[in-house]
């Protein structure tokens, strides 16, 4: 007895030719979707650690930004250009530009969102004086009335920045989390 069995194969290799062209588009999919997923996790570990009182973590010229992924390059990329927050990744000793630094106290008056009014920086106080303390510290005293004085700024000369931002840390904790899950998605809505 024999069988013999034929088949045309020439819709299966099409079939398998387009989705083998459609891999680098499914891989970009995930790749931007890793990286949208590694942004809403930066951002959200960012306001744990810091009081963010305003929006620019989010949106403008120093938000948390990504680069999408094309089928061409396979890279996608999360990035931040705010200066201030490169030394809380880092960690580092700031000095500062001019004398001091001016550390407020809880004398000073701030605005609903806690924020120090432009009257109440240390350029701007009327009546203000410094003095060098027994230990050899600098503060910043100002005079209210005859008598009362209030204690409104230490002045210190350096300042240690601990690392605290952890921004490539939660990144790559996040993308470690996502990415399976992402390319299994992609793959399967490219290649139905």
């Amino acid at each position: 007895m024999n069988i013999s069995v034929k088949m045309d194969t020439r819709e299966l290799k099409a079939k398998l030719k387009k989705q083998r062209e459609e891999i680098p588009f499914a891989t970009a999919l995930a790749l931007t979707k890793t990286a949208q997923d590694m942004q809403f996790d930066i951002i959200k570990e960012t306001k744990k650690r810091f009081t963010i009182r305003k929006t620019w973590l989010e949106k403008g010229k120093y938000a948390v930004r990504i680069t999408p992924a094309n089928k061409r390059t396979l890279t996608a990329k999360v990035w931040n250009d705010a200066p201030w927050m490169q030394s809380f990744e880092r960690g580092e000793l700031r000095k500062p530009k001019r004398e001091s630094f001016a550390v407020p106290t809880d004398q000073v008056k701030r605005n609903k969102r806690d924020i120090i009014t432009r009257s109440n920086r240390p350029k701007q106080l009327t009546r203000s004086f410094k003095i060098r303390t027994r230990q050899g510290n600098e503060i910043l005293l100002i005079r209210r009335g005859k008598k009362v004085v209030k204690y409104v700024y230490s002045l210190i000369k350096s300042a240690k920045i601990n690392p605290q931002w952890k921004f490539v840390e939660t990144g790559t904790r996040s993308a470690r989390k996502n990415w399976q899950k992402n390319i299994n998605i992609a793959l399967t809505k490219v290649l139905r």
